[in-house]
């Protein structure tokens, strides 16, 4: 009964010690054995088992591996779609600054061509 006590409790230790070198090191915690994993029930349009499991033949994959992946890639485009945008936002800022600050120089040039000018009218 005591080595069980000593047991559980030097357990409990070293899990909460691994919790906090996840925590402190910023690990990914372990993915659960695909067996434990949650089930999600999936209906595929007509051709499209096939489909998956050609690619997954070709990637050397298992069906769920090749879907799983293909999943993930599609959320990184959209990660990435987004980043996309915030860079194309980001340069049509720049551009109408740029367009702004060319236009104070238009203007500065045809005030000093304007002054030329005049004192050429003069002399």
């Amino acid at each position: 009964m005591v080595a069980r006590r000593i047991n559980s409790q030097h357990c409990a230790n070293r899990s909460s010690e691994i919790s906090e070198a996840i925590s402190v090191w910023s690990l990914p915690l372990p993915k659960p054995p695909s067996d434990q994993a949650p089930r999600f029930l999936l209906r595929l349009p007509v051709g499209m088992r096939e489909r998956l499991a050609n690619a997954a033949e070709l990637s050397g994959r298992s069906m769920n591996a090749e879907a799983v992946a293909r999943l993930e890639a599609s959320f990184e485009g959209d990660e990435a779609e987004r980043d996309r945008d915030e860079r194309i936002a980001a340069l049509e800022r720049e551009v109408a600054d740029l367009h702004k600050a060319i236009e104070r120089l238009t203007d500065r040039v045809d005030w000093v061509d304007g002054a030329a000018m005049r004192q050429q009218a003069r002399d």
